[in-house]
């Protein structure tokens, strides 16, 4: 069964919230889902967001489930829908929900609807620091350097982030 590592993102209402009942969907919902890693929670500044875009609270964790790749893409969707998030919306407008595979153990690909690992997060500094804070010695598909080290050689951009708490997995 591969594990996926999922970060989780909420920049609306009670964004801790959000990201509990996530979880519990989750967990509930992909099959066989069971949680392996669950990182601490972070409150990170909006990315590539329109302005006026509230800080998110994000975490990562891995979640070990028999479904292939766009079956759990279909069940993360859903669970986004549940939770508030629209199916057509503003690229990266403020959002209730969001759930985004950043991989599926060593796999690679490459679809219209699921690219594994996730094209952008070697480029985002807030991924690579929850990444390395819940799993630091994790090389991602086609990388040499964990991704401690990836985090470790970002230069600083200015953004913020702030570990809220390591206590939050399930509601």
């Amino acid at each position: 069964m591969p594990n996926y590592g999922i970060i989780l993102g909420s920049n609306v209402g009670d964004r801790q919230a959000y990201l509990k009942r996530a979880l519990d969907l989750m967990t509930e919902r992909l099959t066989d889902g069971f949680p392996m890693r669950i990182g601490s929670m972070f409150e990170t500044s909006p990315v590539d967001c329109p302005d006026g875009s509230g800080s998110f609270y994000n975490a990562y964790v891995e979640i070990q489930s028999s479904d292939e790749p766009l079956a759990a893409l279909q069940t993360l969707r859903a669970i986004e829908a549940e939770l508030g998030r629209a199916n057509h919306h503003e690229r990266n407008a403020p959002r209730t929900i969001d759930l985004d595979i950043i991989y599926a153990d060593d796999l690679v690909m490459d679809h219209p609807d699921l690219v594994i690992p996730h094209p952008r997060a070697l480029e985002r500094r807030f991924v690579l620091q929850l990444l390395a804070a819940g799993n630091p010695g994790l090389v991602l598909p086609g990388q040499t350097q964990t991704v401690h080290e990836l985090f470790e050689a970002l230069p600083e951009d200015g953004s913020q982030v702030t570990e809220i708490t390591d206590e939050w997995s399930f509601s």
